[in-house]
């Protein structure tokens, strides 16, 4: 990244208290992942309970993301942000508080579940749509990398982190540490100076019906952005599982391992985010983005099979070489992940007008993100019923037809 531009960036105090602010929630996010993971797994020993529970915490970006979106592009994108961390951090606190009071069942940590995840369907397309409108447009690409850089090194730490806290400190602690850090982000995120957008201004805009036909009328219109959120949707149906149900699997059933080893390998796949973001992050112009999201779809086929011989065969002559090859897969899985969600991102930012682009990231949620929480409840069922190895290879060939697929999407060759 050039110098200048680099201190442009980090001159910018709204783009700094949303950056910083944002560390914080990842960090929670992270951490509470694999508490909450660990908890499951060792209190039910069931992949379904888990694909259930991961279910209510997705669900809500499915029925709720046109919705959500379009109220963002109604209202001032701050208090979105600020209330969905509060009131998450608040809502794993009191799930600490019946932790400790032996109140925690698997119905009332579903509600909450359903609860954090509505709350992050207003999240996700008010702080999406909130960059562009803190940077200029040179430095969108540059400051999209760099909030996936260092929230991937959040995600990093994060997960070896949270392994580590379980295994020392317990579930009930790691959980209050989390909500506590929801809320400090929640309160650094109070300061942020967000630009209102055409749609705010109350005199000017339609009812909210006529706004959310508007975001329907511009997604289903253009060719380009409703073909790359259906094929990364069905691209995501086939590796949401991976990281919350086959890594588990992987570690505690098949390798024998404990929560450290599930940290330190979910930490790989962060750390090939980082790599990936900082290398388009320091790029000064990408040429043929569609090249990069591409090869990133195609490798997370081909990472699937390699986990498949993995699990399936060299398990059987040594567990030390499988464990570091695994190592090895998730970590080229991350670069994928960081070569898409980058380009991605910073596509959707660029192609959509500033008053669509809370709608447009809602229906993100619907049609891409949305089919994840589906996903992981259908394979913490299917896991029940099929060795891991073969639905490895089965998910893997049809994520690279895929990528093949993506690249007759009218106009991406022009990206």
């Amino acid at each position: 990244m050039a110098t200048s531009e680099k201190a442009r960036l980090l001159g910018n105090k709204n783009f700094m208290l949303l950056w910083t602010g944002q560390i914080a929630s990842k960090f929670a996010l992270r951490i509470t992942q694999i508490a909450l993971v660990w908890w499951v797994i060792t209190t039910t020993g069931h992949t379904a309970v888990l694909g259930t529970l991961l279910l209510f915490l997705g669900i809500p970006e499915v029925l709720l993301g046109p919705l959500a979106g379009t109220y963002v592009d109604r209202w001032p994108k701050k208090w979105f942000i600020v209330g969905s961390d509060f009131f998450k951090g608040l809502l794993i606190l009191i799930m600490a508080v019946l932790m400790i009071r032996d109140g925690l069942n698997l119905p009332l940590l579903a509600l909450g579940l359903f609860l954090v995840g509505s709350l992050t369907a207003f999240f996700r397309p008010a702080l999406l749509s909130s960059v562009p409108s803190l940077v200029q447009k040179e430095l969108l690409t540059r400051a999209n990398s760099m909030v996936q850089l260092t929230i991937t090194l959040s995600g990093l730490l994060g997960p070896a982190i949270g392994g580590f806290l379980v295994e020392v400190l317990g579930i009930v602690a790691t959980f209050f540490l989390t909500g506590s850090i929801y809320v400090l982000s929640a309160f650094l995120e109070t300061f942020i100076n967000i630009p209102p957008a055409a749609g705010e201004d109350r005199e000017a805009r339609g009812s909210f019906q006529q706004d959310l036909r508007q975001g329907f009328s511009f997604v289903r219109s253009n060719r380009l952005i409703l073909g790359l959120f259906l094929s990364l949707g069905l691209v995501g149906f086939f590796t949401a599982p991976i990281i919350p149900l086959v890594l588990p699997v992987i570690i505690e059933s098949i390798l024998k391992m404990s929560s450290v080893e599930l940290g330190f390998m979910a930490s790989a796949v962060s750390l090939g985010v980082l790599i990936a973001a900082a290398y388009l992050g320091v790029r000064k112009r990408i040429k043929k983005r569609y090249f990069y999201l591409i090869t990133g779809v195609a490798g997370f086929g081909l990472t699937l099979l390699f986990k498949a011989f993995l699990a399936g065969y060299l398990i059987n002559y040594s567990l030390q070489l499988t464990y570091l090859l695994l190592l090895l897969s998730f970590f080229l899985l991350g670069l994928c992940l960081g070569m898409v969600k980058v380009n991605v991102l910073t596509l959707m930012q660029l192609k959509v007008p500033e008053e669509l682009r809370g709608k447009a990231m809602g229906f993100a949620g619907t049609l891409g993100g949305g089919v994840v929480p589906i996903s992981q409840a259908s394979y913490g069922f299917i896991l029940t019923f099929i060795a891991l190895p073969n639905v490895l290879i089965f998910n893997g060939s049809l994520v690279i037809l895929m990528s093949i697929y993506m690249l007759r999407l009218p106009g991406l060759r022009e990206l």
